[in-house]
């Protein structure tokens, strides 16, 4: 890859992209970035504690808009900049972790106005990745085992306003790639990283404040279904089975963007009760399990983190974790996706429809 070359032209085709996706108005100011990027992998597993000595380095390139009105403020009862990103990392190990080509979608709330703003960041997508586990090839590489999987990064940042069109941008980003659990081994990848960055701004204007909508308090009423797949091997063969579940619950809000709740989940795991079937694995192939909720609230965007206990459990595991991410679609109507996980494992991705009483 030569930056020489490479940078010109995605810059050329993030403008293009810009003249179709992000019209200049009255009332948005548009925001083509870059960041660099220079961090450290968490071992969060013995097994991991060689290879995570290293620390990696990369860059981003984005185009985004904060749109100036009642209704763009309405969605997330905030002033946010939304956009597309595309980020490199080499994990500084070519041998074994090799590089990751991220292509992201993401929202970032401001939080402070003036000269210089706050803001935090949340961003999801996809990470294509040079080099994956093989047993023979690449056994060491415990992190990844698809070269496709998936991004979450959460970002603190601060923005410093140069002049009307330039800004310099710094702060802390968290990133996880892993697949999800759609094959093994899946430990996936956790790295902190410091952020240095360049904004140049298209009609500028001065980020003000709106008036903000109090929360309605009362108790919400939800019940959804959620689906994925899973594969039933750790190795490189891909024969999968479906996963599917439903969730009913409630929660409160406590503040404009705090609430706490609960659910009850029920899950049906196709790929376990095959490796029951076949004298695999031992337990149920489903669980039930109740859930304590915290959801940060941000209009019509609703991030919840969960902690579940097992009733009826997979195996000799006791607890869980499901971080869910949701939209508002309709009035009685969300979609988004969650993450399930034990401990520091992410065990499976899904798609989920859930319906707001």
């Amino acid at each position: 890859m030569n930056p020489n070359v490479f940078f010109p032209v995605l810059f050329f085709i993030l403008f293009l992209f810009h003249t179709k996706a992000y019209p200049i108005t009255d009332s948005t100011s548009v925001f083509v970035g870059s960041q660099l990027h220079y961090g450290f992998i968490i071992a969060h597993s013995r097994s991991l504690t060689e290879i995570s000595r290293t620390n990696p380095f990369g860059f981003t390139l984005e185009l985004s808009r904060i749109r100036h009105t009642q209704k763009a403020w309405n969605a997330c009862n905030c002033l946010s900049q939304n956009g597309i990103a595309f980020s490199y990392f080499n994990f500084n190990n070519p041998a074994v972790l090799g590089e990751s080509f991220n292509l992201f979608l993401f929202a970032e709330p401001q939080l402070v106005f003036g000269k210089i703003n706050l803001s935090v960041r949340g961003g999801a997508g996809f990470s294509y990745l040079s080099r994956i586990y093989h047993p023979i090839d690449n056994p060491e590489n415990l992190f990844f085992s698809r070269h496709l999987s998936g991004l979450l990064q959460a970002q603190i940042n601060s923005r410093y306003w140069v002049s009307d069109n330039w800004t310099l941008r710094f702060g802390i980003s968290y990133n996880h790639i892993s697949n999800g659990g759609t094959r093994h081994p899946n430990k996936g990848m956790n790295f902190p990283v410091i952020n240095a960055g360049l904004e140049y701004v298209l009609n500028p204007m001065t980020l003000k404040p709106r008036s903000k909508i109090p929360p309605v308090k009362t108790n919400i009423f939800y019940l959804g279904l959620f689906a994925n797949s899973r594969s039933l091997y750790e190795d490189v063969r891909s024969e999968r089975k479906p996963v599917a579940g439903l969730q009913a619950g409630f929660y409160y809000p406590v503040a404009r963007m705090h609430a706490f709740g609960a659910a009850a989940e029920f899950l049906y795991d196709g790929a376990r009760r095959e490796k029951i079937r076949r004298g695999e694995e031992s337990g149920n192939f489903y669980t039930v399990a109740p859930l304590f909720r915290h959801h940060l609230l941000f209009g019509r965007f609703d991030f919840s983190q969960a902690m579940g206990v097992y009733l009826i459990r997979p195996s000799d595991k006791a607890f869980f974790q499901r971080y869910a991410l949701e939209y508002q679609l309709k009035r009685y109507l969300k979609g988004g996706f969650s993450l399930k996980a034990h401990g520091h494992v992410a065990e499976q991705m899904d798609l989920r429809i859930m319906i707001v009483l």
